[in-house]
């Protein structure tokens, strides 16, 4: 049974763990979904001279480019990195977590 008596207390044990690995996962997730909107402006622009960017219509400059495109796909990049480093050490650390013959040493 996979769900028995021990994973239960293992769950709970490590449930703020996990759970902010989970949510480092779901945030992770939802970042990567903005950057195709970000690549649409930048398509936009170069094809049609002008992006819509809050509901207005502004010339494709540098300025717009480094503002509206540059700085939110670096902010982007910066939060997929620390998400992923962290959903990934709340997942797999604990699976690495001293049990068996390592018992009492972080291995």
């Amino acid at each position: 049974m996979i769900f028995g008596r021990y994973i239960n207390r293992y769950y709970l044990r490590h449930a703020p763990v996990l759970l902010l690995g989970i949510l480092s996962l779901l945030t992770v997730d939802y970042i990567q979904l903005l950057i195709p909107e970000l690549y649409r402006l930048v398509i936009n622009g170069v094809n049609l001279g002008q992006v819509a960017v809050d509901g207005q219509t502004l010339p494709f400059t540098k300025e717009v480019l480094m503002q509206h495109i540059c700085l939110p796909m670096i902010y982007i990049v910066v939060l997929m990195v620390i998400g992923r480093f962290l959903w990934r050490i709340c997942f797999f650390r604990l699976g690495h977590q001293g049990h068996g013959r390592f018992a009492g040493t972080d291995v």
